[in-house]
């Protein structure tokens, strides 16, 4: 359970900061129809959980439970700094001709595969040994993220100058816990 929650709680965080929520609310608004890329929507980041949640079950199966650890602080570490980083332009798929489900399925997966949010699933995977858990706590927190954040930004135009210091803070946070659990699993401190 610990994984499910960790995996929710950092997702949420970690997508909203990110280009993923700026690719599904274009989406939405060029197609206008909600529930197919919504769809799509869930399938990638659906696909990308299981990836890396069956990634951190084997990872687990060769390390220690401290490098596992280290393994779970260097993801945190990885996603401070991600949060950190200025997010770029995001292409909005305008050259995509699959129609609204396809475009959203592929694109999104494409652009969710290999960020810091897929990282942390993997690491919360491999430290608690359960996949199961913190591919589902990821997948509902991306998802949370990608269907919260373009109503917040329609709500409160000043939310991105609010934002840069919620990711700074968020930043510091991840950090220190990934400086914590890293002299932990190094065993530092006790």
């Amino acid at each position: 359970m610990d994984a499910f929650l960790l995996s929710i709680l950092l997702c949420l965080l970690l997508e909203s900061a990110g280009k993923l929520t700026v690719l599904f609310d274009a989406l939405r608004a060029r197609y206008g129809n909600a529930l197919s890329v919504t769809a799509g929507l869930a399938i990638a980041l659906a696909t990308n959980a299981a990836i890396s949640a069956a990634a951190g079950a084997y990872i687990a199966t060769m390390l220690t439970p401290e490098a596992r650890r280290l393994f779970l602080s260097l993801a945190l570490a990885g996603a401070a700094v991600a949060l950190i980083m200025r997010t770029g332009r995001v292409d909005i798929l305008q050259g995509w001709r699959l129609g609204p489900f396809l475009t959203s399925t592929l694109g999104l997966f494409i652009l969710a595969f290999g960020e810091s949010a897929q990282f942390i699933i993997v690491g919360l995977a491999a430290a608690y040994a359960d996949p199961w858990m913190a591919g589902t706590g990821g997948w509902l927190g991306s998802i949370g993220a990608c269907l919260l954040m373009p109503v917040l930004r329609a709500a409160t135009p000043d939310l991105h100058r609010g934002g840069k210091w919620l990711r700074r803070c968020g930043a510091v946070l991840l950090l220190s816990s990934a400086f914590v659990m890293a002299m932990s699993a190094l065993r530092l401190i006790a």
